[in-house]
């Protein structure tokens, strides 16, 4: 459940930070473009080259992340459905084991019974058969 909740919280704040990174991209845009216009000479190519493709790798993260909030409130969704499902399950259980122990006092006890049932059930049975044979 924690981690569908951290989940939860990491994509909220991908959908939150969206304006930031539309921000970014513009002005990745704009560095794009000025890199373009540019005309370096043959010595600077390389360099100018380099930036591009780092500045075109920026625009793909970003793009990435834009890509993955996009399906965030679905995912938060879903795992809201898991947390629910999941909380539903722990409560059954801690009622399961709250009954145990009122029951037969602690788990020891409950496996040992458990252990013993079939000799008790077996016993149980034959104790009836004694008393319709006695009739």
């Amino acid at each position: 459940m924690k981690r569908l909740a951290d989940e939860n919280e990491r994509l909220g704040q991908l959908m939150d930070n969206q304006t930031q990174r539309d921000q970014q991209k513009d002005e990745i845009r704009a560095q794009i473009k000025e890199n373009e216009d540019k005309s370096p000479m043959p010595w600077e190519a390389a360099k100018v080259r380099e930036e591009r493709e780092k500045l075109n790798q920026s625009m793909l993260e970003l793009t990435q992340i834009d890509e993955e909030a996009n399906g965030a409130r679905q995912t938060i969704k879903e795992n809201e459905a898991k947390i629910l499902s999941l909380s539903k399950d722990e409560t059954i259980l801690n009622l399961e084991k709250q009954n145990i122990r009122a029951t037969f006092g602690s788990f020891e006890e409950f496996n040992q019974n458990n252990q013993q049932l079939y000799t008790k059930y077996l016993a149980f049975l034959e104790d009836g058969l004694k008393v319709n044979v006695d009739e």
